[in-house]
């Protein structure tokens, strides 16, 4: 009988074997983007692995195979499995490629090609770990050839590569056996958020777990470092891994030279030394901190991720998250991280120049609301400072201006109070006389007129002294300026003799408030537009208030003017309301003719 693992899908037959129980599961290789390594998952078999299982029990007898799972899973299982090549990271293998001369991995002759995302990946990581000149085309390096002596995945490689070349071999295969292996700080089984919380702010998670592996040696991985809250299971595989690549690191030592001997965390002569190795392998989990959320950062490549509670990384601007765990559940869409490495910004001009970037430009700050000179500095695609002061040339803060002001053109000329009763008089004769050429003021066109008069204009406020009224009255020539100021007015002359301002408003006829002793003996509605568009009239009392709107003024003085003038007349007695309104002499004060 076989208790079926991926061994019973080998060409290996044992005699007398007649049974087979096959559990379905096998220990797949992939990749773990939490750590960036290589990692072995149990995954659910294929339908062909199955049958490939099933098979061991029948190659000398007949045979059975007992299945562990049922058909409603079996119906759902794959028919084959994934291509190793299509799920792995190919770090490690990119690198020989270029060691072989295969400068572009494409070319390669693949069995089945890897896809383009993971050729990628594996280039810019081999790039930024200095193992290749460059992403595309690279050349092998000097790092790239040692990185390929040591049977481990290139980020473990390039931090032993720098622990052995600063007397920090035990420390740095310390470090890169916690990085790699299981986390030795325990979870608990029922609650998950109450994990080992260290009770003071710290600048690594990772010298933490340094601390408490020491600890747990001390304590021979016995109960006192259980209730430290170390997983002494994990931190024993993780003092044998160390115990391996410390030994494979002595390989980087002049020959002769003995590795130093181990130190406690508190012992390290350079802090920053030690905390330099975790960046040097992995260049590509840097984040900031976002100010608004201080538990919320912004990794290289854009990626948000966001510090457990567990995490002692409290305070840095800048630091490494270590194993970003992405969890599709949650809402935000961050990873979460509990093991972060603080660095200092510094260390990245000096580990990555070929990956900080500086750029200058001009942009509008729709804060300040004006026109600024921005000198950033990135590593990768991530913010590392800026300076929003920078001195900046006029014609470029013209452009830039112009190009932030363009959409918001319509919205500025309505807010000039000017602007708008011009803008609102040529709208009222573009539909009542299309038979003219009006101009059309879009807002393209609005847009293309305000970027005309911004030159030496650097923000909102320098708007100020721009004569918005002018502009659009350059747009309308001879005859068309004149049929402007005839058919719409700004002003019409009463009765009275006084001139009374006419409001327009777009989409809406034009409105003339004025008092109603001015209008005795005006028996017609006022016009414009060539008489097309009658004048909304707002008859007003003495206290300047509308008694009546109407768009008919015969009618009212032959019917509501009785209404009004009973109402009104003991309650201005020193005003005029005549019995005749029609033949009254029109007043442009409010006393009484006697």
């Amino acid at each position: 009988m076989i208790l079926s693992t991926n061994i019973a899908e080998t060409s290996l037959t044992i005699e007398g074997v007649r049974t087979v129980i096959d559990s379905g599961l096998a220990r797949v290789a992939g990749y773990d983007p939490q750590r960036g390594l290589d990692r072995l998952e149990l995954m659910r078999i294929s339908k062909a692995s199955a049958t490939q299982r099933a098979g061991r029990a029948g190659r000398t007898a007949p045979g059975r195979c007992v299945r562990l799972w049922s058909q409603q899973e079996d119906r759902a299982m794959p028919d084959f499995e994934t291509p190793e090549i299509q799920r792995v990271d190919l770090c490690g293998t990119v690198l020989a490629l270029h060691a072989w001369g295969k400068t572009n991995p494409r070319a390669f002759g693949w069995y089945d090609p890897p896809p383009e995302q993971t050729l990628a990946a594996a280039e810019r990581l081999l790039a930024m770990l200095g193992a290749l000149t460059s992403e595309a085309d690279g050349r092998i390096t000097p790092i790239g050839t040692r990185l390929l002596s040591l049977p481990v995945h290139p980020r473990l490689g390039r931090l032993l590569i720098a622990a052995a070349g600063q007397g920090l071999l035990p420390e740095g295969a310390a470090v890169a056996a916690l990085l790699s292996e299981k986390d030795i700080v325990r979870a608990s089984a029922y609650d998950p958020s109450a994990m080992f919380r260290p009770a003071v702010q710290a600048s690594s998670d990772v010298l933490i777990r340094l601390d408490l592996l020491a600890r747990a040696e001390q304590d021979r991985f016995g109960p006192g470092a259980r209730s430290l809250g170390v997983d002494t299971g994990a931190a024993r595989q993780v003092a044998r891994a160390r115990d391996e690549l410390e030994r494979l690191g002595s390989r980087l030592l002049p020959t002769g030279a003995r590795p130093p001997a181990r130190r406690s965390p508190a012992d390290v002569p350079d802090e920053d030394a030690l905390l330099k190795l975790p960046l040097l392998a992995y260049p590509d989990r840097v984040a900031r901190r976002r100010g608004a959320d201080p538990d919320a950062a912004v990794m290289v490549g854009g990626g948000g991720v966001r510090l457990a509670r567990e995490s002692a990384v409290k305070q840095a601007e800048f630091f490494l998250a270590l194993d970003a765990r992405q969890d599709e559940r949650r809402i935000t869409r961050e990873a979460l991280v509990r093991v972060a490495s603080a660095i200092d910004v510094q260390w990245l001009e000096e580990l990555f120049p070929e990956s900080i970037r500086r750029e200058r430009s001009v942009v509008f700050d729709s804060q300040r609301q004006r026109v600024v000179g921005v000198n950033a500095v990135y590593y990768r695609d991530l913010l590392l400072r800026e300076d929003r002061n920078a001195p900046v040339d006029p014609e470029q803060a013209q452009r830039v201006l112009a190009e932030a002001l363009r959409p918001r053109a319509a919205e500025i000329f309505a807010a000039d109070e000017a602007a708008a009763n011009w803008l609102a008089r040529l709208a009222l004769l573009r539909q009542a006389m299309p038979e003219h050429p009006w101009p059309d003021p879009s807002p393209e066109t609005l847009g293309e007129l305000l970027a005309s008069a911004l030159h030496g204009k650097k923000s909102i406020d320098d708007l100020k002294g721009v004569p918005l009224l002018q502009l659009l009255q350059g747009t309308l020539h001879y005859p068309l300026d004149r049929m402007l100021e005839e058919n719409a007015p700004q002003e019409i002359e009463v009765p009275s003799g006084s001139h009374i301002r006419v409001q327009y408003a777009p989409g809406q006829p034009p409105i003339l408030a004025v008092r109603l002793q001015e209008l005795f003996g005006w028996t017609d509605t006022p016009r414009v537009a060539n008489g097309r568009v009658p004048v909304l009239l707002h008859l007003l009392g003495p206290n300047f208030r509308p008694v009546q709107i109407t768009g008919d003024l015969r009618s009212f003085w032959t019917s509501i003017y009785f209404q009004v003038r009973k109402d009104l007349r003991i309650r201005y007695p020193k005003h005029s309301w005549p019995e005749d309104p029609l033949t009254a002499k029109p007043e442009a004060k409010g006393t009484r003719r006697r």
